[in-house]
């Protein structure tokens, strides 16, 4: 359900601002071409539901054109959490420390084979305490137990890439 779903993540949110006092929420619908599949009326519903002055709501169409956009964009971030697969990958692939809520199990596939498979959780079932517990280790340790796994995870996702392009 989309509004346990937002609850959860509005409630994790609002948990890590009490604890770090100086968050900035940036929220990128990742999907808007159709009605049907788009991301915007859920991420305006989050926007929506957190009681936080920091946050934005960053409308893709007028900054992206090209994937290599999105990938500096969320290189940007300090830490990235998402429901879709491919912004998750861009984001990794931007060197980023990323937490996957997935929907599907191609995700967890791809953190599995990247060696970050602890940083996925079940969006239907998964725990708040549990993701922030993940959260606030990821911050508090700066990641520094994972960065080599990070740092592979970014060659293998542009070495990928690569291949894709010159074929």
């Amino acid at each position: 359900d989309l509004k346990v779903y937002i609850k959860k993540i509005t409630w994790i949110v609002q948990k890590i601002n009490e604890k770090y006092n100086d968050l900035n929420v940036y929220i990128f619908p990742q999907v808007t071409v159709s009605e049907g599949d788009s991301d915007y009326k859920q991420s305006k519903y989050l926007y929506d539901e957190l009681n936080m002055s920091d946050k934005f709501l960053i409308d893709l169409k007028k900054h992206v054109n090209y994937p290599e956009q999105l990938v500096d964009m969320y290189g940007k971030m300090n830490r990235f959490i998402g429901s879709r697969m491919h912004s998750t990958i861009f984001s990794l692939a931007g060197g980023v420390p990323t937490i996957a809520l997935s929907y599907q199990p191609k995700t967890l596939g791809t953190f599995k084979r990247l060696g970050l498979e602890e940083f996925v959780y079940d969006i239907e079932h998964f725990n708040k305490e549990e993701v922030l517990e993940s959260i606030s280790q990821i911050i508090d340790d700066n990641l520094d137990y994972k960065m080599d796994t990070l740092k592979s995870a970014q060659n293998q996702i542009e070495n990928e890439v690569k291949k894709i392009l010159s074929s």
